[in-house]
């Protein structure tokens, strides 16, 4: 599972096989925001809006068959750093 690109609105994740998945963002105090919902997703490329997210320290989790993955990126001013 391999994150492809993220930008300020959009996330693109590969994923390789098709399996009951969820994907999450959590700010540095903790607070969780769903991407998606607990679903059946089929493999390949997937793109998700990311909501307004202020400046700060951010975890995406990805929870994809029974392979969880985290990544972290910070939003400062108009750019995102991964």
């Amino acid at each position: 599972m391999l994150f492809r690109s993220l930008n300020k609105e959009t996330i693109t994740i590969h994923l390789p096989f098709d399996a009951m998945s969820e994907a999450s963002i959590i700010d540095i105090n903790g607070r969780t925001m769903s991407l998606l919902p607990l679903s059946f997703i089929s493999k390949g490329m997937h793109e998700f809006v990311l909501p307004h997210l202020p400046q700060g320290v951010y975890a995406l989790m990805v929870k994809h068959g029974m392979y969880t993955l985290h990544d972290t990126f910070i939003i400062h001013d108009s750019s995102i750093f991964h």
